[in-house]
């Protein structure tokens, strides 16, 4: 296959990239929302509904989600010490009928201002749970 001239290949690049005329009744749209919004507000405007497929999630389900991630998983006969979102989404698959991924639990967390982190140590806690415990110290200054 013989190559194009730059000339050429510049020349289409730039045909390409010059916007569609528009329609003269779709400016008209435009411009009739746009008045009804500048003289009757929000209300004015027609709503349409989001683009894309209905939420499988649920009220009674994002309930449920921030009800149980306040329990200890024991509480609520799970055999583990942490929530994770895979074990979340699978406890509230099961309880609620809507399974999820663990990425759309972590979102719905997310949005109610939870972070997932690992579960870490705080000085307080280790020195309640085991007060003779030094860590890696000798208990003297230079070992």
């Amino acid at each position: 296959m013989p190559k194009r001239a730059p000339a050429i290949r510049c020349s289409c690049s730039l045909q390409r990239a010059r916007p569609r005329p528009r329609s003269p009744d779709s400016c008209c749209e435009a411009r009739s929302v746009l008045k009804r919004f500048f003289t009757g507000g929000l209300d004015a405007v027609p709503r349409r509904t989001a683009p894309g497929r209905d939420r499988k999630v649920t009220a009674a389900w994002e309930a449920e989600l921030l009800r149980i991630i306040e329990l200890d998983p024991h509480e609520v006969g799970e055999e583990t010490a942490n929530w994770t979102t895979e074990r979340l989404a699978e406890y509230l698959g099961q309880h609620t009928g809507i399974q999820v991924t663990e990425e759309t639990v972590r979102v719905y967390l997310h949005a109610h201002d939870y972070v997932c982190k690992r579960p870490t140590w705080t000085l307080r806690r280790k020195a309640e749970d085991k007060a003779d415990y030094v860590g890696n110290a000798c208990g003297e200054r230079f070992c």
